[in-house]
C-alpha cells in the first residue's frame, strides 16, 4: 500500500511539474522533473524513452519552444497512458520498492 501511495505521489508530482512548466513556462521545475525521470524508472517508462531522453538532455538556459515542446509531449504521454500501463507501472514500482526495502533491512 505504501508503494502505491509513493507512485501516486511521484506521478502527481511529475504531472504537477509538467503542468506548471507547460502552462507557465517555469524553468525551475525542469531540474525537479529530471530528478523524477532519473530516479523513478516507472514514470520514465510512462513518459517514454525518447521524451525522457530529450527532457534529460535539456539545459536550464535552453528555454524556448524546444523545452516547451518536450514538456508538452511528456505531459501528453502521461495523460493518455492507458489504465493498463499505469497499473503495470504501479506493480513494477511496488515490486522495486519492496525489494529495495528488504535490501535496506538486511544492510542495517
Amino acid at each position: 500500500m505504501q508503494s502505491v501511495a509513493a507512485l501516486q505521489a511521484l506521478s502527481s508530482s511529475a504531472v504537477c511539474v509538467l503542468s506548471i512548466l507547460c502552462i507557465d513556462g517555469f524553468h525551475t521545475g525542469v531540474q525537479e522533473l529530471k530528478e523524477v525521470l532519473r530516479t523513478v524508472p516507472e514514470v520514465q517508462e510512462l513518459v517514454g524513452k525518447e521524451e525522457s531522453r530529450k527532457l534529460l538532455s535539456v539545459k536550464e538556459q535552453d528555454g524556448g519552444i524546444g523545452v516547451r515542446s518536450y514538456l508538452k509531449s511528456a505531459f501528453t504521454k502521461l495523460m493518455v497512458a492507458s489504465e493498463e500501463a499505469v497499473s503495470e507501472a504501479i506493480a513494477k514500482l511496488k515490486s522495486r520498492l519492496n525489494a529495495e526495502s528488504k535490501v535496506n533491512i538486511f544492510s542495517e
